[in-house]
């Protein structure tokens, strides 16, 4: 965006509430604790899961015995689906499931089994006397060592690869110039409600109460992870105790609460605990940024560089757009706006 805009789009958007005092409808019930959260919905003969977490982080399950679990009072069973449970969260907006597959372990807290049990502490205190052995492998925990081996993306919001002019040689003809690399660290959202569903199937067809903001596509991306038709679906998310982005796909709680629900016959709700939701949700990838810029000698911007490296798990092409904004908020005739991917 080289040129001013006349006018703000925001004055001319289709919703025509900016501006004027409109009522928060659900405002009263959320400050009067009426207000009905994903795990507060009272469905009769509910069964309580509680996840359990990879203790490495990479390698392959070679047993698991639950045999300690099940012994344990008001424990109903401990379910595992290697196949069909989710390695990761998926992307909010995507129709497809996420990645799937378990037994092979890509990261440390991986979602792979969740204990039933009549009650959430009986549930809770039975996952830690599931005895899981691995084939333990080396896993890529250094981002520094690795860089070198970053990869361009796909295509995603926008193009991950940009370039206008010629950004080297304007660098050199610039008056002014600045040229300095920023990091940033991994982030992970810690809303006041944790991720949370409760899954209930009835005539074929699943209902899942879920704290999730985008339930239209969710229930696209669950449907698929379950092998059932979207149709068969539904998604209630009446309200969502903050999100922040990690709840705009479906996380490992839901498909797991929903294959426990189905093989029980009976309601299962899953609610992830702070570590979990830190180790198996949606987290911003740490960043490593180049910035650029150069100047002549009256301050024009003549150039403009921001490459980005950041990091996903091995097969996932999403990539964070740390330079969406500086396509448009800046001027200057020669560009580079770049995103790479290192995998590990």
């Amino acid at each position: 965006m080289n040129a001013s805009h006349p006018d703000s789009l925001l004055d001319t958007s289709s919703q025509d509430v900016i501006g004027k005092p409109i009522d928060r409808i659900d405002g009263p019930k959320k400050v009067s604790g009426k207000a009905t959260y994903a795990a507060e919905y009272a469905l009769d003969n509910v069964a309580y899961g509680y996840l359990v977490r990879a203790t490495v982080g990479a390698g392959k399950i070679t047993s698991l015995d639950a045999s300690r679990a099940k012994a344990l009072p008001g424990v109903i069973d401990v379910i595992t689906d290697y196949a069909s449970f989710i390695r990761n969260p998926q992307q909010g907006g995507e129709t497809t499931a996420p990645t799937q597959g378990v037994e092979d372990v890509a990261y440390h807290g991986e979602i792979i089994a969740i204990v039933i049990a009549e009650s959430y502490e009986a549930a809770r205190d039975a996952a830690l006397h599931v005895d899981v052995q691995y084939d333990a492998a080396e896993g890529r925990y250094d981002f520094e060592a690795h860089k070198g081996e970053a990869e361009k993306p796909k295509p995603q919001q926008i193009p991950p690869h940009h370039d206008q002019g010629d950004i080297d040689q304007a660098m050199a003809d610039a008056a002014f110039t600045v040229d300095v690399t920023y990091t940033t660290p991994s982030q992970n959202s810690a809303a006041m409600e944790p991720h949370a569903s409760l899954a209930v199937w009835e005539d074929g067809a699943l209902t899942l109460y879920g704290a999730y903001q985008m339930p239209s596509s969710d229930k696209q991306q669950l449907a698929k992870a379950l092998g059932v038709s979207a149709d068969k679906v539904r998604i209630v998310a009446a309200y969502v105790g903050g999100g922040f982005g990690s709840k705009l796909g479906i996380a490992p709680e839901s498909v797991a609460a929903a294959i426990a629900a189905k093989r029980l016959n009976r309601p299962v709700k899953a609610v992830m605990a702070r570590q979990q939701v830190f180790d198996a949700t949606v987290r911003r990838s740490n960043t490593e940024q180049r910035m650029r810029l150069g100047a002549t000698a009256d301050g024009k911007l003549t150039a403009i560089g921001h490459e980005t490296l950041v990091s996903n798990l091995p097969g996932e092409d999403f990539f964070e757009p740390t330079g969406m904004a500086t396509h448009f908020l800046y001027a200057g005739d020669n560009r580079r706006i770049t995103h790479d991917i290192r995998s590990g």
